[in-house]
């Protein structure tokens, strides 16, 4: 048995042993040959049943792991799912994590958080009630050039005036609907934190916002009143979601809401000229359904301007005509969903949420080295890795419409053909 199946089994220790059907397990591993008879007999044999228990757990660690395996198909068939859950996180490399809330409908009071972390005591969830500290990694070069992008088109992001960052943040709602997202104001510090310190960036934050007064922000930042254009946006927008019609919506305070394709239409090439040929990326920190995401075992484990280097086509003809650029109607966007569809997202009420904080945590380590999406895609490898105390895992998604490398070159910018590092505030 590995050293984390093990763990896993000392700290679930007392769960197990309010067990009443060990000694049927006993005999059941006896029937597969994983005990003798004689081990069993030996096990069972004092007058003292939770002494017994005790002795056969302590056996059982010292067994193969197909003992482990059969032990959590078991408990499945005894009606103890949400433990078997647990114990699946033996899987490879996943951390399990306090008992979360789901931005749908929180119905854990304070009390209950206090007391479900401070439960067992020794367990290897992460009780951390310290949020992120963020600190972000300053590029000492360009990733926006044609040598590090041969042959892939890219956005140029490296203006003083970098771009725009709008963070909608709804925590408290009046409809009776929707209980208040306890940790969201840490989403929203680290974020204004993090695009701080990378530099160049104007910050816009608001917070509970009805669905119209989200329309009407929105609606202003897609139109900014500067006389440049800035080389990219983001678009954060936190708050309770579901799915309606197979379309994520997203509730203001009041009870009524946005759809996440109506926001994007704001940002299309004929609504937004600043914006346009521009990368706009979206991410919504929202639930998108009411499923719970589980685990799965399987019989097999696996341990700015938009440029381009590729030199442009020749022209089947030359005429001289004015040279017009093309834009499609709809494109140089990315979408981040923090979950699936029909699918609830984990929120910690000290923390944040998990993908909010693994945004956060990514892009201050490595976004002087990786693009946008790239980032994306080691978020959703960090909420691989996660699992929440009652076993629920959480998948994000990201989308891309007609989107290029973006390099975000945090702290700095080019001045006058050289690279110029951006003054700490």
């Amino acid at each position: 048995m590995r050293d984390e199946q093990v763990e896993l089994l000392r700290v679930h220790k007392d769960r197990l042993l309010r067990l009443t059907e060990l000694q049927s397990l006993a005999k059941s591993l006896q029937d597969c040959t994983i005990f003798t008879e004689t081990e069993v007999r030996n096990l069972f044999a004092s007058r003292d049943e939770r002494y017994n228990k005790i002795r056969f757990l302590d056996a059982l660690i010292d067994k193969e792991e197909a003992a482990y395996n059969y032990l959590v198909d078991w408990l499945t068939t005894i009606g103890q799912s949400e433990l078997a859950r647990t114990l699946a996180a033996e899987k490879s490399g996943i951390t399990p994590f306090g008992t979360p809330l789901y931005e749908d409908n929180d119905e854990d009071t304070e009390d209950d958080i206090n007391s479900s972390i401070e439960s067992e005591v020794f367990s290897p969830v992460n009780h951390s009630r310290i949020p992120l500290t963020i600190k972000v990694e300053l590029a000492t070069k360009f990733l926006d050039t044609s040598q590090h992008n041969p042959n892939i088109p890219y956005y140029e992001c490296r203006s003083k005036n970098r771009g725009n960052v709008l963070i909608i943040n709804n925590h408290n709602f009046t409809h009776e609907r929707h209980k208040p997202r306890k940790g969201a104001k840490v989403d929203e510090d680290n974020l204004t934190e993090l695009f701080t310190q990378m530099g160049g960036w104007i910050i816009q934050t608001e917070s509970n916002l009805t669905a119209a007064e989200m329309q009407d922000v929105l609606k202003q930042f897609a139109q900014p009143d500067r006389e440049s254009p800035p080389d990219a946006c983001f678009i954060f927008i936190m708050s309770h979601g579901e799915d309606k019609l197979n379309e994520t919506i997203i509730y203001g305070t009041d009870g009524h809401y946005l759809t996440t394709s109506a926001i994007q239409t704001y940002f299309t090439n004929e609504n937004c000229s600043m914006f346009r040929g521009k990368p706009k990326v979206f991410i919504y920190q929202v639930c998108r359904g009411n499923e719970l995401d589980l685990p799965r075992r399987y019989s097999t484990e696996f341990d700015g301007r938009r440029k381009t280097s590729s030199p442009p086509s020749e022209p089947i003809e030359t005429r001289n005509e004015p040279v017009f650029e093309h834009f499609r109607p709809v494109e140089d966007m990315l979408i981040g969903h923090a979950t699936m569809q029909g699918s609830k997202a984990h929120r910690d009420p000290f923390r944040g949420t998990w993908y909010i904080e693994l945004i956060c945590e990514h892009f201050m380590k490595l976004a002087k080295d990786e693009s946008v999406v790239d980032l994306l895609v080691k978020v959703d490898e960090g909420l691989r890795r996660r699992m929440s105390e009652i076993g629920t895992v959480q998948t994000s998604e990201h989308t891309s419409k007609g989107f290029k490398k973006l390099y975000l070159n945090p702290g700095i910018f080019e001045e006058n053909g050289n690279l110029v590092k951006f003054t700490a505030k």
